[in-house]
């Protein structure tokens, strides 16, 4: 018979009911931070007299507040890199090595420079270490805001040339019969 806890295997299942799921900890952790900063911002305003001491709650709180904004730019970030690759799997599938007419071509591979552009944005955000993140945590909110922008912007150019497109079509179909 084992000791309890002597082989790996048991150690492993072991650890796995103590720690809380990866999903389950974040909540914790995010209902934590939230319920910090609503803290730190009832006891800057509640030490108004105390020399001193609201600068350092404030202080606090700020950091607190920049660290939330990091990792929601993380996730943020992370949305993006991921809507980039399902536009560029869409666009591989959907005409694969099919041929395209020229303006669908010209619409295409503007679409997948504009894709490639963004990537390349995303690409240097991601790569600033977790440091240069933070002290860069509201600028970083706004490239990444930006980059959202140039992203629908995308999307928009290459469905009205669609529309436009469909709409040539139709008119020399209804003109033929």
């Amino acid at each position: 018979m084992s000791k309890p806890g002597s082989s790996s295997q048991s150690k492993g299942s072991g650890l796995k009911r103590i720690l809380p799921s990866s999903a389950k900890t974040n909540e914790v952790v995010n209902e934590a931070t939230a319920a910090l900063i609503t803290t730190l911002t009832i006891l800057k305003e509640s030490v108004e007299g105390v020399p001193g001491l609201k600068n350092a709650v404030g202080g606090l709180l700020e950091v607190v507040k920049a660290v939330d904004k990091t990792k929601e730019n993380a996730k943020d970030l992370e949305s993006l890199r991921n809507h980039i690759s399902q536009l560029n799997t869409s666009i591989v599938n959907s005409i694969g090595g099919g041929k395209m007419d020229d303006d669908l071509k010209i619409r295409v591979d503007t679409l997948t420079g504009d894709l490639l552009l963004i990537r390349a944005d995303y690409r240097k955000m991601s790569k600033k270490n977790t440091f240069r993140q933070f002290f860069s945590v509201h600028d970083h909110a706004t490239t990444i805001a930006g980059l959202d922008r140039m992203l629908d912007r995308a999307i928009q150019a290459f469905m009205v040339g669609a529309v436009i497109q469909t709409e040539q079509i139709v008119k020399k179909i209804a003109f033929t019969q």
